[in-house]
């Protein structure tokens, strides 16, 4: 059966969706076959990705119809992406069904959460692990505790700082955070740096396993030591 992990963070535009995609790409360039979905409708690996598909059917149809659109971002690695969503009654049976049937096609699925459309309470319950990306500061941080009141503790592999510059607030509240998981021993990753040349990456659509520049080859490290994470 397939490894689940779910990126999450109650607050948006930390980063869920690059690091979604920078992981699973990982993954999938180590020889095994990854799957990728969103719940969220902006469907930003696509952008992130280079991939400019067209598509009628997303994970909203797989789950209520048993078949959607399908696309590979890279070798090995395939994403579902979001159309548009909406509860219905026969949900919660449907979308087991469509995880049971993704658990024996991949080794890996990857999660990118979104809290707005409601799908994060039925990913939560399936994730196997958790990964937080965070902004140092203070409503991020809050954002954090209040997560890690709802979701099983033991299942966060890392606490990742994302978009980082230099600023003596952002260092404190590095600290700050790394004394409040320490009580529940998750790890604080080192912070991934605000960096042009890991947008230029983004905006042309490439991982940050596609350069060899130090401030990529330095998110490689941060990246794989967290996915040796999943396999403890």
């Amino acid at each position: 059966m397939a490894i689940k992990t779910l990126i999450i963070n109650n607050k948006g535009g930390v980063g869920k969706s690059i690091l979604a995609l920078w992981l699973s790409d990982a993954v999938a360039k180590l020889n095994k076959k990854v799957l990728l979905l969103t719940s969220d409708n902006q469907n930003n690996a696509f952008h992130y990705s280079g991939v400019e598909p067209v598509f009628k059917k997303g994970l909203d149809d797989w789950i209520e119809k048993g078949i959607g659109d399908i696309f590979t971002l890279r070798e090995n690695l395939s994403y579902i992406p979001l159309k548009n969503f909406k509860i219905k009654k026969s949900f919660k049976d449907d979308f087991n069904s469509f995880m049971e049937k993704m658990d024996y096609q991949y080794d890996y699925i990857f999660i990118d959460a979104s809290p707005v459309l409601g799908l994060n309470e039925f990913f939560i319950e399936k994730a196997d692990y958790f990964v937080i990306p965070t902004f140092l500061d203070e409503a991020t941080t809050d954002s954090i505790v209040n997560l890690l009141n709802v979701i099983d503790k033991h299942k966060v592999i890392a606490v990742i700082p994302n978009r980082v510059g230099t600023s003596v607030l952002e260092k404190e509240m590095y600290l700050k955070l790394r004394e409040i998981l320490q009580d529940d021993e998750i790890v604080l990753t080192d912070a991934i740096e605000q960096s042009a040349t890991l947008l230029r990456l983004i905006t042309k659509g490439k991982t940050v396993w596609e350069s060899k520049h130090k401030k990529a080859l330095h998110v490689q490290e941060i990246l794989a030591d967290v996915l040796e994470r999943l396999e403890e």
